[in-house]
């Protein structure tokens, strides 16, 4: 027993997992683009926050496992030129994952063992995902509250019929790198750093110029809120790629999903009453009670005298007696 953690299938005992993550989310798009830092154009200006739950699924020992998750994720920008332009963004993701492990460690023994305490405890690995996104950016109006733009056409889309407005759900494609430390038989923790690209360029409700046939007050408000010359007024589409963001996250996750979902009932105790008719009712049904009980009594199985009395054998007779029970023949 105590070898246990040795054994080569040891691993399956530990192959379903069970995680919850939080941390910040960074977009990268249009709006806040710095083009100076070409590696993460968009940092560390335009951070907020994201979170979500998942399931994982050990397929191959110390090498591949697969799993589902959500995720719940705010994304908001501002420029910080003289465009001016400024969004939020809530994303909900479901998608899939695969996980190749680099390093696979082992979880803490429940008995101090010699060797054990050697073994590695982190976990470095790989993961790449697919999704589905749904979104819905926002922008301050006149009066400052937020309100969805997409039903707005912001670039003119409900008044030129060859450009329909975009769609609110989208593709993903993840990548990153993960790291994980065993602090127990069932728990580990640790942190993960990935990057989300989107098959949309309107996470920032900012995909191209405007090509609406009129330019109205509540459209300019978005899109020019500086007051700055329309003529002059910079390009929307400064990156020329889809949008997406970058998600550094810490994750706990444990392996114990054995949970008890027993619900205890109640006791309930007999209330004391002084109706007359509650207590002749009570003093009859008690009373068809004891004559059922009495009844049952007499009954073969439940009276211990009336049950045969079998006496032991004999010892020497028993080793006489092969193992089916019959005696030799002589």
């Amino acid at each position: 027993m105590s070898q246990g953690i040795f054994r080569s299938n040891y691993w399956k005992q530990f192959r379903k997992e069970f995680y919850v993550l939080g941390g910040f989310s960074h977009f990268q798009g249009d709006v806040g683009y710095k083009p100076k830092n070409k590696f993460l154009p968009n940092l560390p200006t335009l951070s907020d926050y994201s979170k979500g739950v998942g399931y994982r699924y050990m397929i191959a020992r110390k090498r591949l496992s697969i799993g589902a998750l959500y995720r719940y994720t705010a994304l908001s920008g501002m420029d910080l030129s003289s465009r001016g332009l400024a969004f939020r963004n809530i994303t909900h993701e479901v998608g899939t994952r695969l996980e190749t492990y680099i390093l696979k460690g082992h979880p803490k023994s429940r008995y101090r063992i010699k060797g054990e305490s050697k073994r590695s405890r982190f976990d470095l690995y790989l993961l790449f995902g697919l999704g589905l996104n749904y979104h819905d950016p926002l922008g301050k109006n006149v009066e400052g509250e937020w309100i969805g733009l997409q039903k707005i056409g912001t670039e003119g889309q409900y008044q030129n019929t060859s450009l329909n407005p975009y769609s609110k759900w989208t593709w993903n494609s993840t990548g990153g790198l993960g790291l994980a430390y065993h602090f127990g038989r069932f728990w580990k923790i640790g942190m993960e750093c990935s990057y989300v690209y989107t098959g949309t360029d309107y996470l920032d409700d900012t995909g191209g110029p405007f090509v609406g046939t009129e330019l109205t007050e509540e459209i300019e408000h978005f899109i020019n809120p500086n007051k700055l010359d329309i003529e002059t007024l910079p390009v929307r589409d400064v990156n020329a790629i889809n949008d997406g963001y970058v998600l550094t996250n810490l994750i706990i996750t444990t392996n114990n999903l054995n949970i008890n979902l027993s619900i205890p009932m109640p006791t309930f105790r007999r209330k004391e009453t002084t109706n007359p008719n509650l207590i002749d009712l009570r003093n009859q049904s008690d009373g068809i009670r004891d004559v059922i009980d009495d009844s049952q009594k007499d009954l073969p199985q439940n009276n211990p005298a009336s049950k045969r009395q079998e006496s032991p054998r004999d010892p020497l007779k028993r080793l006489m007696l092969p193992h089916n029970g019959k005696p030799y023949k002589k």
